[in-house]
């Protein structure tokens, strides 16, 4: 479906793709996880930016 019109599937409709039938299976799990996942990556790149823009600005 996605070939024929020549479109490129993006991360986030892979990952749904993927997760999709694993979190109909245990749905609580995958929640949990899902969630601690996006708050330490979110986590990470907060830090990360404040990094970036601490080191950026002149002391």
């Amino acid at each position: 479906m996605l070939e024929s019109e020549g479109v490129i599937p993006t991360a986030t409709e892979v990952t749904i793709i993927i997760a999709e039938p694993i979190v109909e299976t245990n749905r609580d799990k995958c929640k949990i996880s899902f969630c601690a996942a996006v708050c330490s990556v979110g986590l990470f790149m907060v830090a990360w930016l404040m990094f970036v823009f601490w080191n950026q600005r002149p002391h």
